[in-house]
């Protein structure tokens, strides 16, 4: 199992492929990963700046740490880059996510919160300290 790095550069940055649907992002990736084993897509995310977007793991193979190895890839990459933080945003809010965020070393949602609306929306930022 191996972690595939795709930068700007790279036509397949311009979809990646969701089990449902290819998603195409609203900003332009720096850099794409992608998990996959013996050809299968496991899970993928991308980065711009200092901003981990769209981290994804199949459902079959949720629960088996590969989430982490994604986000300690960009988590790396993003260091690399002279950024002191990550930061995310869990999506829709989910709780669930919010605490496995948590786990992995991110904060927010203490009160002092950094958001932003977005029509019936808040969205809240996580961060980790680098």
């Amino acid at each position: 199992m191996k972690i595939k790095l795709y930068n700007k550069t790279n036509q397949r940055v311009r979809s990646i492929i969701n089990w449902k649907k290819t998603y195409h992002p609203i900003v332009d990736p720096e850099v794409v990963f992608k998990l996959r084993n013996k050809g299968e897509l496991i899970g993928s995310c991308y980065i711009v700046k200092d901003f981990i977007y769209s981290l994804v793991v199949n459902p079959k193979y949720r629960k088996n740490g590969y989430g982490r190895k994604l986000l300690s890839a960009a988590e790396k990459t993003i260091k690399k880059n002279g950024f002191k933080k990550a930061k995310l945003i869990p999506q829709d809010n989910e709780p669930k996510l919010r605490k496995y965020y948590s786990s992995c070393g991110y904060f927010g949602f203490n009160g002092n919160e950094i958001g932003y609306e977005e029509e019936d929306k808040t969205w809240w930022i996580m961060e980790k300290e680098l």
